[in-house]
């Protein structure tokens, strides 16, 4: 092998121990997708809801939504836009970074252990860092706790007045 040869066999080899140590591009993809994924089926969702809440059928759904217009047809987007973002690029992610870190021999295909392993973690991150935002939500869409938490901030207040040990138990 001549020089030039092994010059670029040694670069390609340096590649590929960075990306095994860490790459960010299982993150972007699971944002990316996560993102674009949330975008075009929050108008479905949309339209479920307003069924849901208002018991009307799918055109009368279609409808309400026709008359407020198109300004206002991705009104209440970014919350869940923000979320699923973030719970795509955690799980896609960690995911991939994970099965690097578990990895036996990096130069093969990883075992169905390893990759079993890496999901359950990942998606153990994914629930201890987005429970709360979730907990939030769960107590907002109650309507019995109207009084006591009006808004996020007096839940966020509540919250944060406990102690670590009482934030886990009632938090989590």
């Amino acid at each position: 092998m001549g020089d030039k040869a092994r010059m670029q066999h040694g670069d390609s080899e340096r590649r590929e121990e960075e990306e095994r140590r860490w790459s960010s591009r299982s993150y972007s993809v699971g944002a990316v997708s996560s993102f674009l994924s949330t975008f075009v089926t929050f108008p479905i969702y949309k339209t479920i809801f307003r069924q849901q809440i208002h018991a009307f059928s799918i055109q009368e759904a279609i409808q309400q939504l026709r008359r407020e217009g198109m300004r206002r047809f991705y009104r209440g987007l970014f919350p869940p836009l923000l979320s699923k973002t973030l719970q795509g690029t955690l799980l896609f992610g960690t995911h991939d970074s994970l099965l690097l870190l578990l990895a036996s021999n990096p130069s093969e295909p990883c075992t169905l252990g390893e990759r079993w392993t890496a999901g359950f973690l990942s998606g153990s991150v994914e629930a201890l860092v987005l429970n709360p935002f979730e907990r939030v939500q769960n107590v907002l869409q109650d309507g019995r706790k109207d009084v006591r938490f009006p808004n996020t901030r007096s839940i966020l207040r509540e919250f944060n007045s406990y102690g670590l040990k009482e934030r886990l138990v009632v938090g989590y």
